[in-house]
């Protein structure tokens, strides 16, 4: 493992704050494994946003500057990304538990052939576990999933109802 990439997100100004979240946790899983922490940076505006990285902790800044990266197009970033991680020979690729970044990192997964953390599987990894306090765990997670889809449902079905 020659590093640790992170995808950074941004608004075409600065990183968004969830992507400086993901670095701040990738400086610390880059500290643990004694590996040079790099970021990735797709977009028009990626050269400029790239220099400011080095202030987290980035040593690297892989820039994709590319206007057809502006908009968000997925499948483009994950190709991008594959492209930068098998270069740089990140061994783990990080980014913001936002919407586009699971989407992203999920097809980055598909296309390398890798798996993808996520809430779920480590609920399930945890039931599985021989240990007694990780079932705990498991059973907290899964609370936890059980709890947002029904406020999810609940307040799809009040915002949605008809009026009389």
């Amino acid at each position: 493992m020659a590093s640790v990439l992170v995808f950074v997100e941004h608004d075409g100004e600065g990183p968004l704050e969830t992507s400086l979240q993901a670095l701040a946790f990738a400086r610390g899983v880059a500290g643990a494994l004694a590996v040079p922490m790099h970021a990735a940076v797709l977009g028009s505006t990626a050269s400029a946003i790239a220099q400011g990285l080095v202030a987290h902790g980035v040593a690297v800044a892989h820039v994709a500057a590319d206007e057809r990266l502006d908009d968000v197009a997925p499948d483009a970033w994950a190709s991008a990304l594959a492209q930068i991680a098998e270069a740089s020979g990140a061994g783990v690729v990080l980014a913001s538990g936002t919407e586009r970044g699971n989407e992203v990192l999920a097809r980055l997964g598909a296309r390398l052939d890798q798996p993808m953390a996520a809430v779920p599987l480590q609920v399930f990894t945890y039931a599985i576990s021989p240990y007694e306090d990780w079932h705990d765990k498991a059973w907290a997670g899964a609370l936890v999933l059980i709890t947002m889809v029904l406020l999810i449902n609940i307040a799809a079905r009040v915002l949605t109802r008809e009026k009389r």
